[in-house]
């Protein structure tokens, strides 16, 4: 009875988990079509990094757990910022009709919501990317 009644549900909430999958995805590509070039340049090497961070854990014989404090900038700056911009800049999307200060909390959205996964990006290609790199090639002090 119990496989019968999970299979009803999954069968009921499939078209509504495609069509919350189909909307974030639409926000998404709304968020990253508002980035300028070089946040989009940052985001690829967020990607390359990240890669090769997974790519270094599969393969080091030893067990080495994920630090999601470490990895959060990569997965806010490529995935939650895109989304959340691509939702508030969006025509649908209204404050209401409360005049001037509605403008103005718009442009200002429209302004800095393309920017904001910027730092979150560079954090992570310089936790990640340059000061490990750093770290091996700094000469070792005498002291």
């Amino acid at each position: 009875m119990n496989s019968i009644a999970s299979i009803i549900i999954a069968l009921i909430m499939a078209p509504a988990l495609g069509m919350a999958g189909g909307m974030i995805l639409v926000f998404w590509n709304t968020g990253i079509e508002l980035q300028p070039l070089w946040v989009r340049i940052t985001n690829f090497l967020v990607l390359i990094i990240f890669i090769r961070l997974l790519v270094s854990r599969i393969y080091s014989e030893s067990e080495v757990k994920i630090n999601f404090e470490r990895i959060f900038p990569a997965i806010a700056g490529l995935i939650i910022v895109p989304i959340w911009s691509g939702l508030l800049s969006s025509d649908p999307f209204d404050f209401g009709d409360t005049g001037n200060a509605t403008d103005n909390m718009k442009a200002f959205m429209d302004i800095c919501l393309p920017y904001f996964s910027l730092p979150m990006n560079l954090l992570f290609i310089w936790k990640e990317g340059v000061n490990p790199i750093w770290a091996k090639q700094k000469p070792k002090s005498e002291y």
